[in-house]
């Protein structure tokens, strides 16, 4: 085989990689046909870009009345753009991967952040009426508010939370905090410790072992 069909293989064989490779990482949230025919418009792009390039070359080089080697010009072309598509398949695989962790982070904060009002609100409400708890829970939402605050931008960034999502997440969390509050064989007691522990910071997100190493990831993440 000639060096120029070594060539035509070789980058036949990228374009393959790299169309998989954006299929199974980028676009793998999409719909099956929607995304195989961006990864197949994205990894074979560079043949696209090789043509236009040599044509054009072609072109002016009639024009010029100058001998032009065509193919020589497209597999030129068509290296140059595959080793571009294949530096940023991998950079946008990478920022896909930052994306997900810090959604997955922020999710968990989130859900930890409104169990403190919500399990306050249903002490109050189906138990006893307890407003050293509500004051302690509102307390702690004043701490938390430059990181839940962050938070909420880390998810914006991230992609945002649909009404669904958000939704889903409401009820899940208001069934758990009811399910954990009904447990307690003295569910009054229970709430009233919840206060202290409130007061006291035990639950705040940066101390709890849960939820700290998540925060400090979110705080220290510089949202781009």
């Amino acid at each position: 085989m000639s060096k120029r069909g070594i060539a035509v293989v070789v980058l036949l064989i990228v374009s393959v990689v790299v169309m998989i490779y954006k299929a199974e990482t980028s676009y793998q949230h999409l719909a099956a046909a929607t995304k195989w025919a961006r990864s197949f418009g994205y990894g074979f792009s560079p043949w696209v870009i090789g043509l236009t390039v040599a044509a054009i070359k072609e072109g002016w080089s009639r024009m010029r009345k100058r001998t032009h080697n065509f193919t020589r010009s497209l597999l030129w072309a068509t290296g140059v753009f595959a080793v571009l598509m294949v530096v940023g398949a991998v950079a946008a695989s990478v920022k896909d991967q930052d994306r997900e962790a810090l959604r997955d982070d922020a999710m968990l904060l989130m859900g930890a952040g409104a169990a403190v009002p919500g399990v306050a609100a249903y002490c109050n409400k189906y138990v006893e009426p307890n407003q050293e708890l509500l004051s302690a829970a509102k307390a702690w939402n004043r701490r938390h508010k430059a990181q839940l605050q962050q938070v909420i931008r880390a998810i914006k960034w991230a992609g945002g939370l649909s009404k669904d999502e958000k939704d889903i997440i409401d009820r899940m969390a208001f069934a758990l905090l009811k399910k954990e509050v009904e447990a307690q064989p003295d569910k009054a007691g229970y709430c009233r410790e919840m206060g202290q522990a409130l007061d006291q910071g035990i639950l705040d997100l940066s101390r709890r072992e849960d939820t700290a190493p998540a925060l400090q990831r979110i705080m220290d993440f510089k949202l781009r």
